[in-house]
């Protein structure tokens, strides 16, 4: 009698191709061609990175860095995505660059921030597209991060 297990396993993974030489399992460390048994506890080993950044604080900078651009970017550049040129007198955001000129100050061994909020001096860096390889620089509260973002939108509109 095949299980309601069994029977998901081969119709959504060994019919559509998904495991192509049959399935293996280890035992004491060695692969063995025999079924595997499906009612066995599994071990998972999930390496550093694959799963997203559950910090609160950086998703908060992701959105909110993705809205300001949206709003201080022309939609043609798709801002919420990568970032837009802008510098008022409370921040400053610049998309990435890989120009790799020498001079230039975003590209060098220490390029400056992509964002710059200068009351807080929060500083974020990222790789292509706002929330990609996201570095940030200060250690604030979900708090202070959403008034960072309000004060960031409200110069917009006063500009």
């Amino acid at each position: 009698m095949t299980t309601e297990r069994e029977a998901w396993l081969h119709e959504n993974v060994l019919a559509k191709g998904l495991v192509k030489d049959g399935l293996r399992q280890a035992k004491n460390g060695q692969f063995s061609d025999e079924p595997p048994d499906l009612n066995a506890d599994v071990e998972l080993t999930i390496p550093k990175g694959m799963i997203p950044d559950t910090d609160l604080r950086a998703q908060l900078i992701e959105v909110g860095l993705r809205l300001i651009a949206q709003k201080c970017g022309e939609e043609s550049d798709w801002p919420e995505k990568y970032g837009t040129g802008f510098e008022n007198h409370v921040f400053l955001m610049h998309t990435f660059c890989w120009c790799e000129d020498e001079d230039c100050k975003y590209c060098c061994e220490n390029p400056s921030p992509n964002f710059l909020h200068k009351k807080s001096g929060l500083e974020v860096r990222w790789y292509k597209y706002i929330g990609r390889g996201m570095e940030i620089d200060g250690n604030m509260k979900a708090e202070e991060i959403l008034k960072i973002i309000q004060s960031c939108l409200e110069s917009i509109e006063g500009d």
